[in-house]
């Protein structure tokens, strides 16, 4: 290509007519597309080498011919609760934004964050964000396609309770996860065989099966209604904003009741970490009656759940008795 890239220049350049007047300006255009086109023939040798000796590790980010494809997103370890933040700086830093302290955008990480929280620290740095629920494997290709990796929620290792209680949610919570999807492999049909991904738990880059990646991942979040979801974005101007407002022409692809449902986490999120920061400027006397307080309460709480199965045990006897 940079052979073709000097010839055309030099061609461009020997064909101009001799009689025509050419400025000073032009003829520095000229004297500086000419010697570009010399240094391209000069390097050509080496630089292929380089390519070569790169190609099996990255590819070039925006084309969709390639079987395998990759993003070169730097990949950072988390600190306890911060796949969030983590995963943000990560896209962050993919864009050229300085992610040097990216553990301080948030007073703390205690229970993780969610879309919202995230969403608002992207748009404050200058981002456009689109986000989708129920997405798909080709909806995580088609951004990786045009140098866009997204940030996908879901369960790291699967659902690991069923059922609206409580046990259930504070279980799946231990397990809540962002990543960042970084690139794909087809087999020689072209079907998408793997997901790559940057995972904050992780030292290196990982790929799964397609149906792993849903099945132990993507498929469910503690959200209620919230699968597959991810957060595309993009800086501001840039030709990648362009594509995502080209592909979200109206807007994020979700219910409005999706999006009031993502507000509530948000709240009770920020909630808890209003009280966490009260509770933190507490002195230890304090701290240590409220400790006491809440474990009263949680044994109480115990005490009365036990009586009302007890009780519940004991209706279910007499009405089998009546029976029998």
């Amino acid at each position: 290509m940079l052979d073709k890239l000097g010839s055309l220049f030099s061609s461009k350049i020997d064909s101009a007519p001799a009689s025509k007047s050419v400025s000073t300006e032009e003829q520095g255009q000229f004297s500086f597309l000419k010697a570009f086109g010399n240094v391209a023939k000069a390097k050509l040798s080496s630089t292929l080498t380089s390519v070569q000796a790169v190609s099996s590790e990255k590819y070039s980010p925006y084309s969709a011919d390639l079987n395998e494809l990759q993003l070169d997103v730097p990949n950072l370890i988390q600190g306890k609760n911060e796949c969030g933040p983590t995963s943000l700086a990560m896209v962050l830093g993919y864009y050229g934004k300085n992610v040097s302290k990216y553990h301080d955008m948030f007073i703390s990480d205690t229970v993780g964050h969610g879309p919202i929280a995230l969403r608002n620290r992207a748009l404050e740095r200058g981002m456009v964000v689109k986000e989708q629920n129920n997405g798909s494997i080709s909806d995580l290709v088609a951004m990786v396609d045009k140098g866009i990796p997204p940030m996908v929620l879901g369960l790291y290792g699967g659902k690991q309770g069923d059922g609206p209680s409580l046990e259930n949610y504070i279980e799946n919570t231990k397990h809540a996860h962002w990543m960042v999807v970084t690139g794909y492999k087809k087999d020689e049909n072209g079907n998408v065989t793997d997901i790559c991904f940057n995972n904050p738990n992780k030292a290196d880059p990982q790929c799964w099966d397609v149906n792993k990646f849903k099945e132990e991942f993507w498929n469910d979040t503690i959200i209620p209604g919230c699968h597959r979801y991810y957060m595309a974005m993009a800086p501001k101007d840039s030709f990648q904003a362009k594509t995502l407002h080209a592909a979200f022409p109206t807007g994020n692809k979700y219910s409005e009741a999706f999006e009031r449902l993502l507000n509530a986490v948000n709240k009770l999120e920020k909630t808890f970490y209003t009280v966490e920061a009260g509770y933190n400027k507490l002195d230890e006397d304090k701290k240590e009656k409220i400790k006491e307080t809440a474990q009263k309460v949680a044994d109480k709480a115990k005490e009365v759940k036990a009586k009302a199965q007890e009780k519940v045990a004991s209706t279910k006897s007499k009405i089998k008795s009546l029976f029998s």
